[in-house]
């Protein structure tokens, strides 16, 4: 992206990403909110500089998304050596993406230390440390955040889902429902609250806040799997295989995460399936497969083998 006065076209108003619009957009963001944000910004003037830094914030996706953005993150360091943000983009693609923690921990580090007040470092940081184990300094992390965004539905969100992945589902759902008190309608707070009403066992509120999300998300896979494993755990064997037979269809149409499938093949008790698709969402360096040793469900796999091989080539923590 070029300097807006290298453009023929003035720019109204000149020069400038209106922070109302990234703010609000970034605390809220809907489950389809990375095309619509780079839509948003590709159709303002933004100078050089202020382009490669919002890019960089765009970092914690996908692989895919990973291997787009990385290069303007470098550009914003380039630009910027002292950017808070573009090291906490950094640590989030060696995190969920290289699987490269100590790499990661040192840019979540330098991040917080160049910028103190930028609340996604200290959200992200505290999911790093979640997948880590390191609950006591995710709850630090995720508290920091909320001090400085108390506002923000992502921040609130994650910290119930600290207290999930740490098998608290009390204290999940207590956070959970306070998030949804500030907005009824946010995506993440819905699934997350199903797995913690999973984690309890309710499975007619789990299987309730899974097709709530579903709606909410226009159809998104992930809440399917959610859905069909949460059907196979209430004794809904039929349900999950048509659950299932759905997902397969649309992985023929378009990209499912392999680690949704082995989730609901895991739910089924079909553990040769289950162990495939693992494999697959390792060949794919799926980010899911980070939740391999917090997530309950796979449990009754610890004891294969192929269990302990597989995360130990994740290099997972425990």
């Amino acid at each position: 992206m070029t300097n807006c006065a290298a453009k023929s076209k003035p720019c109204s108003p000149p020069c400038k990403l209106p922070k109302t619009l990234t703010a609000a957009f970034w605390k809220s963001r809907p489950a389809n909110w990375l095309p619509l944000w780079l839509r948003r910004n590709r159709e303002r003037c933004v100078p050089a500089k202020r382009w490669a830094i919002s890019k960089s914030k765009l970092c914690w996706g996908a692989a895919a998304w990973a291997k787009f953005i990385w290069p303007a993150t470098l550009r914003a360091l380039a630009l910027d050596p002292a950017l808070g943000a573009a090291y906490a983009s950094l640590a989030v693609v060696k995190h969920e993406y290289d699987w490269d923690w100590p790499g990661a921990e040192q840019d979540f580090k330098r991040a917080t230390q160049l910028n103190p007040n930028y609340a996604p470092a200290h959200q992200w940081y505290a999911e790093f440390l979640t997948r880590m184990l390191r609950f006591d300094e995710a709850h630090a992390e995720i508290k920091r955040a909320h001090e400085l965004d108390p506002l923000s539905l992502i921040v609130n969100s994650v910290g119930g889902w600290v207290y999930l992945n740490q098998r608290q589902p009390e204290r999940a759902v207590e956070q959970l429902l306070k998030t949804l008190e500030m907005d009824a309608n946010f995506t993440p707070a819905h699934g997350y609250l199903g797995l913690a009403y999973q984690q309890q066992g309710r499975y007619p509120q789990a299987l309730a806040e899974f097709r709530r999300a579903l709606e909410l998300s226009g159809g998104r896979p992930r809440y399917l799997a959610n859905l069909g494993v949460a059907q196979a755990l209430a004794g809904q064997t039929h349900a999950a295989r048509q659950t299932l037979a759905e997902l397969l269809r649309l992985n023929a149409q378009q990209h499912v995460q392999p680690f949704h499938l082995a989730s609901v093949y895991t739910a089924l008790d079909e553990r040769e399936q289950a162990f495939v698709w693992l494999e697959k969402a390792y060949q794919e360096r799926g980010v899911w497969l980070l939740f391999l040793h917090l997530d309950p469900l796979f449990d009754c796999l610890h004891s294969d083998a192929r269990f302990a091989t597989l995360r130990a080539r994740v290099r997972l923590p425990g």
